[in-house]
């Protein structure tokens, strides 16, 4: 381990989860390991989980060439994830995270990160914008949410939240989940828990290829069956509004899927936004605009719907039972919803 640079950034164990890291040149260079269910994601490592390694790794090469001692908080703002197409089914040995910052002043920082694979074939490339603080102005900011925070127990970023969906039609997708604990937090920041914008951005991401699944024509315990991989992030474009301190509840809505008919994407990718806010004050935690596709090896009940009638076959989301397992009730969509989706939506 580089201990220098380990301690000039404010991300601790377990969310920061590199056991060695290296310099090499301008880079900083580390093993990774996927550690966190990918739920219905096919994917070496879940998209927001890759996000969240190269984001860390990219500010521990903006803390390399930081010429002031001591500790910074480098907020990620925004960023964009790309799936890249070298083959997966090629991978030998452990998979590899390296980084390079792009820029650094005394305010703001941009990075660029990469995962590879054994044979050193880039899989995922991450461009990282960043908010630049030092502990005192962070802790000035943010006093309101000072919280002592015990030492951790237990790994909070192996499992996804759990979702409680309030609404699903042809409009879209609202889920909730929360308050958030501090042990939901551990390691992102001690005595300020606050939840790390990968782990907000993987619940956009799940909530997402949920939606995308019904529109595929899977049915929501098929969505939802543990294991069953049926969707691929290829790219997400984040933007992180609000940090979500511990205490806060979140609110998820997708959108329906836009940019119909489009010569930019396959007819069966959906360019889906997504957003997480306080469900007290309306103000926007996070979003992101994602594309997603089947997965290669995905097995459909039947055949994807076309790009112009993308409507999840589940309407409601009925209630919840005592063990907090979600019930589903299959019922066939309003005539309103079938509605052609460029007329649907158009001003009267």
């Amino acid at each position: 381990m580089n201990v220098d640079l380990f301690s000039r950034i404010e991300v601790t164990p377990p969310y920061f989860a590199f056991e060695t890291l290296a310099s090499e040149g301008d880079q900083v260079v580390a093993p990774i390991a996927p550690e966190q269910n990918r739920g219905g994601e096919e994917s070496l490592m879940a998209s927001a989980e890759v996000g969240r390694h190269l984001a860390i790794l990219g500010s521990c090469a903006l803390a390399q060439m930081q010429a002031e001692t001591g500790r910074f908080f480098y907020l990620a703002q925004e960023a964009t994830l790309v799936r890249l197409p070298a083959s997966e089914s090629a991978v030998r040995g452990p998979l590899q995270a390296r980084a390079r910052a792009r820029h650094l002043t005394a305010r703001d920082a941009s990075a660029t990160a990469e995962l590879c694979n054994g044979q050193g074939q880039a899989l995922f490339q991450l461009d990282v914008d960043y908010k630049v603080l030092r502990p005192a102005v962070f802790q000035k900011l943010y006093r309101a949410h000072h919280c002592p925070t015990p030492p951790s127990t237990r790994n909070p970023y192996l499992d996804n939240a759990p979702l409680r969906v309030s609404a699903l039609d042809a409009n879209g997708m609202e889920a909730y989940f929360g308050p958030v604990e501090p042990a939901d937090c551990a390691g992102h920041f001690d005595d300020y828990p606050c939840l790390p914008v990968a782990i907000l951005m993987h619940t956009l991401s799940q909530a997402a290829g949920y939606y995308f699944a019904l529109g595929l024509g899977l049915t929501a315990q098929d969505a939802l069956s543990i294991g069953r991989a049926f969707y691929q992030v290829q790219k997400a474009h984040i933007r992180a509004h609000r940090l979500v301190f511990a205490g806060q509840a979140v609110r998820i809505n997708v959108r329906p899927p836009r940019s119909y008919p489009s010569e930019d994407i396959p007819s069966d990718w959906a360019e889906m936004e997504v957003f997480a806010s306080d469900p007290d004050t309306d103000e926007v935690f996070g979003s992101a605009l994602m594309t997603l596709s089947p997965a290669p090896n995905a097995v459909l009940r039947k055949k994807p719907r076309s790009r112009r009638t993308f409507v999840p076959s589940v309407v409601y989301f009925n209630s919840t039972s005592v063990d907090g397992d979600a019930l589903w009730a299959e019922q066939p969509l309003p005539a309103e919803a079938l509605q052609d989706k460029d007329t649907a939506d158009a001003p009267a």
